[in-house]
C-alpha cells in the first residue's frame, strides 16, 4: 500500500470518527438540556445525520473501498461525500453559525471537513497516478 493510499484511508477513517463524535455529541448536549419538543429533537438529530454524519460515513467507506479494494466506486463515494460536506460547511460558515455559537462549535464542525478535504486530495492524487499508469509512492 502506497503512502497516498495510507493517507487516504487514515483521512477517511478520521473523517468518519470526527463527524460521528464531534458534531453529534455537541448537538446531543444541546438537545438534551433544552426545552425542545420530541418532534423538534427528532428532526434536529435527523438533520444532523443528513448534513454531517451521513456524508462523513460515505467518505470513510469510500476511502476504504478506494484505498484497500482499489475500486473506482470508492473514489466516486469520496467525491460525493466530500462535495456535499464542503457545500454544507460553506453554507454554515457564510451563514454565521460559528459567530453565534463560538469557537468550540467551529472547531468541532470544521475538523471533519478538514480531514475530508485531505481525503479527497489524497484520493484524487492516487487516481491521477493510476490513470497515468504509474503507482505513486
Amino acid at each position: 500500500m502506497t503512502v497516498l493510499r495510507k493517507v487516504e484511508l487514515i483521512g477517511g477513517i478520521a473523517t468518519g470518527l470526527l463527524a460521528l463524535f464531534g458534531p453529534s455529541s455537541f448537538s446531543l448536549a444541546v438537545f438534551m438540556f433544552s426545552s425542545f419538543t420530541v418532534k423538534e429533537k427528532v428532526l434536529g438529530l435527523l438533520s444532523l445525520f443528513v448534513t454531517y454524519i451521513g456524508p462523513a460515513i460515505l467518505i470513510a467507506i469510500g476511502s476504504y473501498i478506494h484505498a484497500v479494494r482499489q475500486r473506482a466506486s470508492g473514489f466516486v463515494m469520496i467525491l460525493v461525500g466530500g462535495l456535499f460536506l464542503t457545500s454544507i460547511e460553506l453554507v454554515v460558515f457564510v451563514g454565521g453559525f460559528f459567530y453565534a455559537l463560538g469557537s468550540w462549535s467551529m472547531a468541532v464542525t470544521l475538523l471533519p471537513w478538514a480531514s475530508a478535504i485531505i481525503t479527497v486530495i489524497a484520493a484524487s492524487l492516487t487516481r491521477s497516478a493510476e490513470s497515468r499508469g504509474s503507482e505513486p509512492t
